[in-house]
């Protein structure tokens, strides 16, 4: 028999599919973080399950009989930075040096051809074999993002306890307001309207456009947690003076992967910086999940190399480099012309 490509829709396929691509893709998951035990397949089949029509997912695989050799795709935004598409190509460890790759990419640049996405990134462990393959296709090293790790049983509750004391010194024009999922409609506008501090986040050479969250795209991203039975929990700065949302941070909470958490954003408007606020609602929000949430076990984030405001904080609070992901972009056609694909 042989191996096949088929385009797999992940909202319809049947769960013997699914449950043959998750062994796949577990896989994929090791070259991250090789040790880390395996994100339970409940919870890849809800988030599978619910793709939604903002933020698609599109996937081929490779077959032989029931099993997945490999995959290809690539997630896109359909509404902001549409010319943009962060893909994969991915034979598993046992299938390689057959050809399966330049298959799997040949559909997946067909198809990014095809609908015009202009530019393409591979995000790529730093030191990974495949960094070469991508850079000889005319990609660039545009960003280099740092996953970070904090053991919630280290976390020193003394430090939070004192950063969320010396805050008072500093913060006298400010509150918190922890706000958990759905926001509520009073917050919901300005909640959203805050969201666009990230565009101030460093984006180094990776090419992408400002994006600004809606009310409405939030309700949509309120509903894609929800398929996945997430829990988002925000916390945010509020200037007493004017009531206005300056700065927020928030965490994700996997019912159906509880020891794992993430620290989603944090930030700040730069007109309010240097007050202290970013420790102190950081520090805020570890409190609430040390007492809210003790199933959490691992504490993840991203930050890019350069955004040192963040890392500082992060590294003060006990997180430690964990692997370092670097996003190769390039332009779509000279990549497809490079690879002869």
């Amino acid at each position: 028999m042989t191996p096949r490509i088929e385009k797999l829709d992940t909202r319809t396929a049947s769960e013997t599919e699914l449950r043959a691509f998750y062994h796949h893709w577990l896989d994929y998951d090791r070259v991250f973080v090789p040790e880390d035990p395996p994100v339970p397949f409940e919870w890849y089949l809800a988030d599978w399950r619910h793709i939604n029509d903002v933020w698609q997912k599109h996937t081929w695989i490779l077959t032989h009989g029931e099993q997945v050799l490999g995959s290809s795709g690539a997630w896109v935004d359909t509404m902001q930075n549409v010319g943009n598409a962060e893909a994969w190509v991915y034979v598993h460890s046992d299938h390689r040096r057959q050809g399966y790759g330049r298959q799997l990419a040949t559909a997946l640049f067909d198809w990014l051809t095809e609908t015009g996405h202009i530019r393409t990134s591979f995000r790529i462990p730093e030191g990974s074999e495949f960094a070469a393959v991508v850079e000889s296709a005319g990609a660039k090293a545009a960003l280099r993002m740092r996953r970070s790790r904090l053991m919630m049983e280290d976390v020193d509750r003394g430090l939070m306890e004192a950063w969320i004391e010396r805050a008072a010194e500093r913060a006298g024009d400010y509150e918190v307001l922890y706000l958990p999922t759905p926001i509520p409609d009073e917050h919901l506008e300005a909640f959203a309207k805050v969201q666009d501090v990230m565009n101030e986040a460093p984006m180094e050479d990776y090419i992408h456009e400002d994006e600004h969250t809606t009310p409405e795209l939030w309700r949509t991203i309120e509903a894609e947690l929800a398929s996945r039975q997430d829990q988002l929990l925000s916390l945010v700065a509020v200037h007493k003076p004017t009531g206005d949302f300056v700065g927020f941070t928030n965490l994700n909470y996997q019912t159906l992967n509880p020891a794992q958490a993430w620290v989603w954003n944090t930030g700040i408007d730069p007109d309010h910086r240097n007050n202290g606020l970013g420790r102190w609602i950081k520090a805020l929000m570890m409190i609430k999940a040390l007492d809210d949430y003790p199933a959490i076990e691992r504490l993840d984030t991203y930050n890019a190399g350069s955004n040192e405001a963040i890392l500082n904080i992060n590294v003060a609070m006990g997180f430690k480099p964990l692997v370092v992901q670097v996003n190769w972009q390039g332009e779509t056609a000279t990549m497809r012309d490079r690879l002869g694909v």
